[in-house]
C-alpha cells in the first residue's frame, strides 16, 4: 500500500535513544507503549520515526514495504498511545477512512489522504464496512439496514428446497435481482445481454426473457 506522505524522523531534540537495539544493518522495531512510532535501523544506526497521523506501525511488513498501515490492519494492544491528531475541516486525521450517511445509505465513505477528503462509493449493492474498510454485502456491514438500503424486503418464508438459493426479481430493472441470505437481501446483476428470468431462477439471454422488453419488466 502506498501513501502520499512518508513517515518522518522525530527531531533529535525530542527523539529517544535506543543504543544497541540494532541487531542487524536494516531492521524495524516497535516502540513500547506507542502504536504509531517505531525504530528503524539503517546501516546499523537507529532512528525513531512516526507514521503519518492516522496510520499505525505494522510490525509484520517486510522491509521493502511501507511500515505504516490503517488501524484496521494493526493490533495496538499494549501500545495504545498515539501522536496528537492533525484534523482538517472534513478529516479527523490526516489519513482516515469512514462511512458517511445513515443506515439506509451505507455505500458512501470518505477517504482522507494528507488531510484531503475524497468522497467514494462502493459498487452497486455493496456497503462500506467501517472496521475492515472493505465493501461488503450490506447485511455484513454493521449499522447498515440492508432492506432500506436496497429497497427490497425479504419474504419471511422461502419456499422450496432449503438448499436452493431463491432469487427475486427487481420490479424495475430486468438485469437486477435479489437473493436473501439469513433474511437479508443481496443485490445481484446479470451480465451484459442477459436478464433475470424468474421461470428458471437465473439469468438468461435477453431475447429469451418474454417478461422484459428493452430492459424494462412488463407489468
Amino acid at each position: 500500500m502506498r501513501f502520499l506522505a512518508e513517515e518522518y524522523r522525530i527531531p533529535p531534540s525530542n527523539a529517544r535513544m535506543f543504543p544497541g537495539i540494532c541487531s542487524g544493518p536494516d531492521e524495524r522495531y516497535m516502540v513500547e507503549g506507542q502504536c504509531d512510532a517505531y525504530v528503524e535501523c539503517v546501516k546499523g544506526e537507529a532512528y525513531e520515526k512516526l507514521c503519518p497521523d492516522g496510520l499505525m506501525f505494522y510490525s509484520k511488513t517486510r522491509l521493502r514495504d511501507y511500515a505504516c498501515q490503517y488501524p484496521n490492519e494493526v493490533d495496538c494492544t499494549g501500545r495504545e498511545k498515539l501522536q496528537p491528531p492533525e484534523p482538517t475541516s472534513r478529516c479527523p486525521h490526516q489519513f482516515a477512512k469512514f462511512r458517511i450517511g445513515d443506515s439506509a445509505h451505507c455505500n458512501t465513505y470518505m477517504d482522507c489522504e494528507n488531510g484531503i477528503a475524497h468522497r467514494k462509493n462502493c459498487g452497486d449493492g455493496l456497503a462500506f464496512h467501517p472496521l475492515t474498510h472493505n465493501c461488503v454485502w450490506p447485511g455484513d456491514a454493521p449499522d447498515c439496514d440492508a432492506e432500506a438500503f436496497l429497497g427490497f424486503h425479504c419474504p419471511e418464508q422461502v419456499t422450496g428446497d432449503s438448499n436452493e438459493v431463491q432469487a427475486f426479481i427487481s420490479p424495475d430493472d430486468c438485469q437486477r435481482y435479489f437473493v436473501c441470505v439469513d433474511g437479508k437481501p443481496r443485490l445481484n446483476i446479470c451480465g451484459p445481454g442477459s436478464y433475470f428470468d424468474e421461470n428458471v431462477n437465473d439469468c438468461a439471454p435477453a431475447e429469451q426473457v418474454a417478461a422484459c422488453k428493452d430492459g424494462v419488466r412488463r407489468r
